[in-house]
């Protein structure tokens, strides 16, 4: 019989590499974002007091010259001249979780059925995961046109109220924090879900049509997450992470697995029942529905439990 208790373990430790390979990208935009907020910065206390003393002509301002060169910063957090070095920095990080992804599925079998052949697997094309990471850029740059819109409203707003550099420079420091933090939940929930989906491909390829969904230790509580903790699904059917920031992950599981005696359902129903009653204790309810993303693809009800613990 398969140990539950190791199996954490062992997830646990490749969460803990994921985590890094996820922050390696993060540091590496937001210096990025911080290069260019410092220029966007020196511009603001600059051209600033030269547009407030153009007068009280507000809608001239805006016409001025000097307003569109800030404007031209404000528009560019993220400069497209940019985008290609962090395509490349996504598509080294999304092969990187790609392979990390395989290695724990191919683990995972083993530390269940010892016996179960394993035969080589190539991994995921290079060519999807470089368009795995076009659409998380993508995606990313779609934010920078927020912050755009934001970030100029802030500087118009100013003129218009006559407010201070510092005041106008301060507003867009925490507009540059959302902007952070923004870049950091795509980039964490990117990677994990290369993670998740190339465990889905190293089982298919396996001849392993089922997975179940564990909660990871590390993850927060979370209503969707552990309405579905031990549930097992088809392959393919769910997507993981749930949220964005998700660190659940896809147990293997098969029937045979189970009839055999080697996976622990009474662990699993204990670990089940743990996590229903943490939600109780902190006044949630589990949400037996479809998550955001599921909603989006035009799910109307959860995907079909194939078993329950």
């Amino acid at each position: 019989m398969a140990d539950y208790a190791q199996i954490l373990a062992l997830v646990e430790r490749y969460d803990r590499a994921i985590d890094g390979l996820e922050q390696q990208v993060i540091d590496r935009v937001n210096a990025a974002l911080d290069a260019s907020f410092r220029e966007l910065e020196q511009e603001l206390r600059r051209t600033y007091p030269q547009l407030q003393d153009e007068g009280g002509l507000y809608n001239f301002v805006l016409k001025t010259e000097k307003f569109n060169q800030l404007k031209g910063l404000l528009d560019e957090i993220l400069p497209p001249r940019w985008q290609a070095d962090i395509e490349a920095l996504y598509t080294e990080a999304f092969q990187l979780a790609s392979d990390t992804g395989i290695d724990l599925a191919g683990n995972l079998v083993e530390q269940i059925d010892p016996a179960y052949p394993l035969d080589p697997f190539s991994g995921i094309p290079v060519e999807a995961i470089a368009a795995q990471a076009r659409d998380g850029v993508k995606r990313l740059y779609r934010y920078n046109d927020t912050f755009a819109q934001r970030a100029s409203a802030i500087v118009e707003l100013g003129l218009a109220q006559g407010h201070g550099t510092a005041k106008v420079a301060a507003e867009l420091g925490r507009e540059l924090g959302l902007a952070k933090s923004k870049a950091e939940t795509i980039a964490r929930t990117e990677i994990i879900s290369v993670f998740s989906d190339s465990a889905d491909a190293r089982y298919l390829a396996a001849d392993i049509g089922f997975f179940q969904w564990l909660v990871n230790p590390s993850e927060g509580t979370c209503i969707l997450c552990y309405a579905r903790n031990g549930r097992v699904y088809k392959v393919g059917a769910v997507r993981i992470p749930a949220h964005p920031r998700g660190r659940c992950f896809k147990l293997p599981w098969r029937r045979e697995w189970q009839q055999k005696g080697l996976t622990d359902d009474k662990w699993l129903r204990e670990y089940r029942q743990r996590g229903l009653e943490e939600l109780k204790t902190e006044g949630f309810k589990p949400d037996y529905g479809p998550t955001y993303w599921e909603k989006k693809a035009g799910m109307d009800k959860a995907p079909e439990v194939i078993w329950s613990p």
